[in-house]
């Protein structure tokens, strides 16, 4: 079975207050479940920018990418690519 996990992001405080990052948690689990895919959980950066120089600062990002290495993640799920990135690193 493919194990997907989501990864939520808001770049700013502004997109926090607006309860963006709360749709993710309900929008990408949701899909996750209509795929018939397994949950391997939610990866969360809340008020973190996707500029490049930035990564390091992403915590959730770096726990994701920890999963992902030893092949406890088939698939990650985003809501918009640019939940995961805006540059090439």
């Amino acid at each position: 079975m493919i194990r997907a996990a989501g990864y939520l992001r808001v770049s700013s405080a502004q997109q926090r207050d607006r309860v963006t990052i709360e749709s993710q948690r309900r929008d990408v689990p949701a899909y996750i479940a209509a795929m018939g895919w397994a949950f391997a959980g939610l990866y969360e950066d809340d008020g973190h920018t996707a500029k490049a120089g930035h990564l390091d600062a992403r915590d959730g990002f770096a726990r994701l990418r920890a999963a992902i290495i030893p092949e406890r993640i088939d698939v990650v799920v985003v809501v918009a690519i640019d939940r995961l990135t805006r540059s090439e690193d």
